[in-house]
């Protein structure tokens, strides 16, 4: 009688593990990772996806002509590619996306933020360049917006990219950290609402059922 009652203890442990097992794969498969380099998200029908890529609008050159005008820039590097409106412009802004995927990802700014003791606030992609903010309210020399071009240019070469437009400007309001690029796919996790909890309720019953059938 011992011994028997010993085998079911046994084989309850093993089916309470198996079934926990079984859990806690369910709970990890419930999270989608949605990580897209691109705008193809399977979410989106292809009709819209293409519809996006075709209305991109052209790229502007002579932007940074006007751009140099503003009394707000300190400094401009680069160029803006001649480019048509659809696949072309859409490639390029992709093209800019990675360098500032490459350089939030790896931190390459973080020593000169505002909130480090440096003198940038923010970083973004508003259009067809890559837009750096620095602090108004701070001092810096040439040496120091030199430098932080400097590292957006490197990581673009990381990236496999030599030439591309930079533009520093100076704002009197920090932003905080990393950069808010709205143009730019970001890594995130998605999770199917209700499937993870349906599946828990479903193993933690089974392994109740087990229990007491054993206890019989």
């Amino acid at each position: 009688m011992n011994a028997e009652i010993l085998l079911r203890s046994r084989y309850l442990r093993r089916v309470s593990v198996f079934f926990v097992l079984l859990l806690l794969i369910f709970l990890s498969v419930s999270f989608v990772s949605a990580a897209e380099g691109e705008v193809t998200s399977s979410y989106l029908p292809a009709e819209y996806i293409q519809s996006i890529i075709d209305n991109t609008p052209a790229t502007n050159p002579a932007l940074l002509d006007e751009v140099r005008s503003d009394p707000n820039t300190v400094a401009v590097a680069g160029t803006i590619p001649a480019l048509s409106q659809g696949e072309d412009a859409y490639r390029w802004s992709l093209v800019l996306q990675d360098v500032l995927k490459n350089i939030d990802q790896k931190g390459l700014l973080v020593p000169y933020q505002w909130d480090h003791g440096g003198i940038v606030i923010g970083y973004g992609c508003p259009g067809d360049h890559i837009q750096i903010f620095v602090n108004a309210d701070s001092e810096y020399s040439d040496e120091d917006i030199a430098q932080v071009i400097k590292v957006v240019q490197d990581a673009g070469k990381e990236a496999g990219i030599k030439d591309f437009p930079v533009v520093v400007a100076k704002k009197t309001h920090a932003q905080s950290f990393p950069a808010d690029l709205s143009t730019q796919p970001q890594d995130e996790v998605k999770t199917i609402p209700g499937v993870g909890l349906g599946i828990s309720i479903l193993l933690v019953a089974a392994v109740v059922l087990s229990a007491r059938k054993l206890r019989k």
